[in-house]
């Protein structure tokens, strides 16, 4: 857990010093109030314990918070990521009928070409029968 005040550990640690000398002190029997020390430390636990959960349920809030964006967050990619799958699919659909149209176009050009030789062909036969033939007669 990082804390954005610098001071925190230090007071923490303040504290803590402040509390090992004062339990120190009641064992060793050097203060003459022993017993009303020890009802202030009970008290000062008190407060700290209550203080430090609500800092415990503050900081459960904050993560909260944190988790809630960071699920927005993977939901905006999820929605971002289904419309490019679903743009993905319309650019295969228009592609494979722009290849059906392609092939389609092929096809024809092939049949025209086909066309194009038979009548070459027609054309040149019987030129050359007639040129044969008028060989033939001469």
């Amino acid at each position: 857990m990082e804390t954005k005040s610098p001071h925190f550990w230090w007071i923490i640690s303040l504290m803590s010093i402040t509390i090992i000398a004062l339990i120190s002190y009641i064992i060793t029997e050097q203060v003459c109030c022993s017993d009303k020390l020890m009802e202030y430390v009970s008290v000062c636990s008190v407060i700290l314990s209550i203080t430090l959960s609500i800092f415990a349920i503050q900081y459960t809030y904050t993560s909260n918070n944190e988790v809630h964006q960071q699920f927005e967050k993977i939901n905006a990619v999820a929605n971002k990521m289904k419309e490019t799958s679903d743009n993905l699919t319309a650019t295969n659909t228009r592609l494979n009928e722009n290849l059906d149209q392609i092939l389609e176009r092929l096809e024809n050009i092939n049949q025209s070409q086909q066309d194009i030789s038979g009548q070459l062909q027609n054309i040149t036969n019987p030129q050359v029968s007639t040129d044969i033939n008028n060989l033939q007669n001469r």
